[in-house]
């Protein structure tokens, strides 16, 4: 009823914001992977609006159990396991919330036998996650594209060391990736698996000799 303008006082300017965010929002998910947050602006000029919209008890008590039942299907999705990714491999998104307890303790013992001065990732994901998972705040990204990590890395400090190097099903480290490094060789392959189903694998490379140029 919001949406479609249909009370008493229609208020048609967050009605406006809500309609232009979600649909720039569906359409791009059309052809990319988006996050639900991203449309965090329609969800603001909305809420304030809807609490008139909430008088029969009838609606309410729906209301109720339709955000319990969303709140348990995302704690799963996040906490346990991915749903769509225990029926296919599509959902590159919540499998990034598993594995990194799996993860983290095996970088941190092959960059301690490879000698490597630091750890890095291919995309800003992964390295945000697993900086996290390892307590290490000097976990990188060595995306082909410009993030934040570019401005928080001290190149320079870094020039010549070797550096294990993680990346993933999706972002995998490809040759335009290798040559940052002299040599980058593949150590070991970790499966991520929930209930029998592989939702996604991590490879991990010893870098050798890395350059910022």
């Amino acid at each position: 009823r919001f949406a479609l303008g249909r009370g008493a006082n229609p208020q048609w300017l967050p009605i406006t914001i809500f309609w232009v965010s979600t649909l720039a929002f569906f359409v791009a998910s059309l052809v990319t992977n988006i996050l639900i947050h991203w449309n965090l602006v329609a969800y603001i000029a909305m809420l304030p609006f809807l609490v008139p919209y909430l008088r029969s008890r009838i609606l309410l008590a729906a209301q109720v159990a339709y955000g319990v039942l969303a709140i348990g299907l995302l704690g799963f999705n996040y906490g346990v396991a991915p749903i769509v990714g225990l029926i296919d491999s599509s959902d590159q998104t919540s499998a990034w919330s598993h594995g990194w307890d799996e993860i983290a303790p095996r970088v941190a013992a092959l960059k301690s036998e490879n000698g490597a001065a630091f750890v890095a990732t291919n995309g800003y994901v992964l390295a945000g996650s697993l900086g996290f998972a390892m307590r290490d705040p000097g976990v990188t990204s060595l995306s082909s594209s410009q993030d934040a990590f570019d401005f928080w890395r001290d190149d320079a400090a870094l020039d010549g060391k070797d550096a294990i190097i993680v990346g993933d099903k999706w972002r995998s480290v490809t040759d335009g990736f290798e040559r940052n490094f002299e040599s980058v060789t593949l150590l070991e392959t970790i499966r991520i698996e929930r209930f029998g189903k592989r939702i996604d694998s991590y490879r991990i490379y010893l870098g050798k000799g890395f350059s910022a140029a």
